[in-house]
C-alpha cells in the first residue's frame, strides 16, 4: 500500500492513475478522510483532485492566433480562425512536400518532430499527441535552474535536428520560439506547431511577440531560409537558458552556462547541417552522454 500511494502522490498525469471516472470515485472513496485514517489520505484525495482538474480543463495562454489550452495531450488552438486556417494549410503543404520528398523510412523520421493530426474542431485547430507533450514555454518555469544546461542541450538538439530536415525539404519555419516548441519528455523529443509563417522563398510574415529573435537582414530582404529559423532557435535555447530577451546578454555572468555554448548561440549562421555538426562537436567536448529524465 506504501508503494502505491507514494505512486499516487508523485504522478503528474491523471490517466496514469485513473483510467475511467469509476476508477477516479473508487480511489476518492478508498483515500477520502473520514473514512480513511492514513496519515497520507488528505494528500491523496487533494492531489488526485488537482490532477483531474487539469486533465479535464487544461491551461490557457496567448499564442499568436490568441487563445490556447492545453493539458499536454489534447492541444486546441481558439484564436484568429484566418490566422488558424493558414497554420492548418502551411501544415498540410508541409506534409504533403514531406512526404513527396523522402522515401518511407526517411518521412517516418521527420515526423517524429511534428504533430501527427492537425484538424478542426468547429473554430478550433487541435492537435491530439500520444505523449505527454509540453510547451517549450511552460518546461522553463518547471525545470530547476541548474538543470537547465542539461535539459535545453537536447531540447536545442531537437531543434536543430528538425530544421536540418526542413532546410533539405527548401522550407522555412520562420515561427520556432518557446511557444511553438512543445517539449515530449518521455522520449526526449519535441514536436514543432504554429505555422503561422512558413514559407519557402520570400518571407510574407513574421511573429510580432518574438521580433527581436529575428535577424537583421531579414527586415531589409525578406528572404526565407534557414538563417531566419537558426537565428529563431538560438535565440529560444538562450531563453531556456534563463534569458527572457534571447540576447544572451545575462548569460554571461551565469558560472553554469558554457562560455563555449553561449558563444556558439550567439553567431549567426546561414546553413543548418553545418551548424549541426558544430553543435554536436561541442557536446562531445564538452558533456558526458547521458538521459537526463525530465520530471513534469
Amino acid at each position: 500500500m506504501k508503494t502505491y500511494i507514494k505512486n499516487i502522490l508523485s504522478s503528474t498525469w491523471y490517466p496514469d492513475i485513473c483510467k475511467s471516472e469509476l476508477e477516479y470515485k473508487q480511489l476518492v472513496k478508498l483515500f477520502h478522510p473520514d473514512l480513511n485514517k492514513d496519515l497520507d489520505s488528505q494528500k491523496i484525495v487533494t492531489h488526485l483532485n488537482m490532477l483531474k482538474n487539469f486533465y479535464e480543463k487544461g491551461e490557457e495562454y496567448n499564442d499568436e492566433s490568441g487563445k490556447f489550452n492545453t493539458n499536454y495531450r489534447l492541444h486546441r488552438w481558439k484564436g484568429d480562425i484566418q490566422l488558424l486556417k493558414k497554420s492548418k494549410s502551411n501544415y498540410d503543404k508541409l506534409i504533403h512536400i514531406a512526404k513527396t520528398n523522402f522515401d518511407k523510412d526517411s518521412f517516418l523520421h521527420f515526423m517524429n518532430y511534428f504533430p501527427s493530426n492537425l484538424e478542426f474542431e468547429g473554430s478550433e485547430l487541435q492537435y491530439i499527441s500520444q505523449y505527454k507533450c509540453i510547451p517549450l514555454s511552460t518546461v522553463i518555469k518547471k525545470i530547476e535552474a541548474n538543470e537547465k544546461v542539461k535539459h535545453i542541450n537536447w531540447i536545442y538538439s531537437r531543434m536543430i535536428e528538425s530544421l536540418v530536415l526542413l532546410e533539405s525539404l527548401g522550407i522555412t519555419h520562420a515561427g520556432f520560439n518557446p511557444d511553438s516548441v512543445f517539449v515530449v519528455p518521455e522520449i526526449h523529443g519535441i514536436k514543432i506547431t504554429s505555422f503561422y509563417h512558413m514559407c519557402a522563398g520570400e518571407l510574407s510574415t513574421i511573429s510580432a511577440k518574438y521580433k527581436l529573435f529575428y535577424p537583421a537582414q531579414v527586415f531589409k530582404t525578406k528572404i526565407a531560409g534557414s538563417y531566419i529559423d537558426l537565428s529563431l532557435i538560438k535565440k529560444t535555447a538562450i531563453v531556456g537558458l534563463g534569458d527572457m530577451s534571447g540576447s544572451g546578454v545575462k548569460l554571461r555572468s551565469d558560472s553554469l552556462i558554457n562560455p563555449t555554448v553561449l558563444d556558439y548561440f550567439l553567431y549567426p549562421e546561414a546553413n543548418a547541417f553545418n551548424s549541426m555538426k558544430k553543435w554536436r562537436k561541442i557536446l562531445d567536448s564538452n558533456f558526458s552522454k547521458e538521459f537526463v529524465e525530465l520530471k513534469i
